[in-house]
């Protein structure tokens, strides 16, 4: 403050500013001695760098994060009696609830996941009864001697496209390493209405 005399902002006695912070009520407790300030000049009165470092006091330790980021890259929720097939921030909260005891805010969450270098995205369905090797087949077999037979027979093949309703509803994003897209085991057995 620009109204304090000189020797307060900057101590040149311990005993003036003892005195002086007992007048004034200032700082009636604390004392600052010269030889505390004098190898460090002004820096000595700055004040550091506040809050947490990063990565100090953190809720769950590195062992917990490693455990239930390996849940969230190995397993789906419902693997860890929890709802859905895709990972949410609410979820990882729950997660994190149930195994360890400890109450989290969804913003904490995301942070932790980003941590983690996961980002939230549209995974890619597919059937966890699928035979890759039968599909495998098809496309490397079957189909080629579809197009042969097409060609053979001057005809074309044409891919059709459907609306319909599903039993399964639509799936919003889960949370994977960054640049790897996700992939959502589903049944191939869905109840569905096409028009």
């Amino acid at each position: 403050p620009g109204n304090l005399p000189e020797v307060v902002r900057r101590p040149r006695s311990h005993h003036v500013i003892n005195h002086i912070g007992h007048e004034t009520k200032i700082m009636p407790e604390v004392s600052i001695s010269p030889s505390e300030t004098r190898p460090k000049g002004n820096r000595a009165l700055q004040t550091g760098r506040r809050g947490r470092r990063p990565g100090e006091q953190q809720a769950l330790d590195p062992r917990q994060q490693a455990r239930v980021r390996r849940a969230i890259l190995h397993k789906i929720p419902d693997q860890v009696a929890l709802p859905g097939l895709v990972w949410t921030r609410p979820q990882v909260r729950q997660l994190i609830r149930d195994w360890f005891g400890v109450g989290l805010s969804l913003v904490t969450i995301g942070k932790y996941l980003r941590s983690w270098s996961l980002s939230p995205q549209k995974p890619v369905r597919r059937a966890y009864e699928q035979n890759p090797e039968a599909v495998t087949h098809w496309l490397e077999v079957q189909y080629p001697a579809i197009e042969a037979r097409a060609r053979k027979e001057k005809a074309i093949v044409l891919w059709l496209d459907q609306t319909g309703l599903r039993s399964d509803a639509a799936v919003g994003t889960t949370w994977a390493p960054v640049g790897q897209t996700p992939v959502v085991a589903k049944t191939g057995r869905d109840a569905s209405a096409s028009t």
